[in-house]
């Protein structure tokens, strides 16, 4: 089941190359999402917005893995989908 936790500045995180690519650089960027690294068999996934529970219910089905959702800064997010997916929108 998809759930939302927790809030992270995601200059303090490690983000997993392999799980970013996991999604589209078109969804990340239309869904302000971006997957972080996969912890206990959930896919952690960073996003301004965790009450997106549709987002995340559609990582968890096109992945088949659950998803949790910690929130983020949207500015700081931006930069970040930038950064990894080399500013592609």
């Amino acid at each position: 089941m998809a759930e939302a936790r927790a809030f992270i500045n995601l200059e303090d995180v490690a983000i997993d190359p392999s799980c970013a690519m996991q999604v589209s650089a078109d969804f990340a960027f239309d869904r302000r999402v971006l997957p972080l690294c996969v912890v206990g068999g959930d896919l952690v996934v960073a996003m301004p917005d965790t009450s997106d529970v549709k987002t995340l219910a559609e990582i968890r089905r096109d992945l088949d893995m659950p998803v949790i959702g910690v929130g983020t800064d949207v500015r700081q997010l931006e930069r970040f989908l930038s950064k990894v997916y080399g500013g592609v929108s």
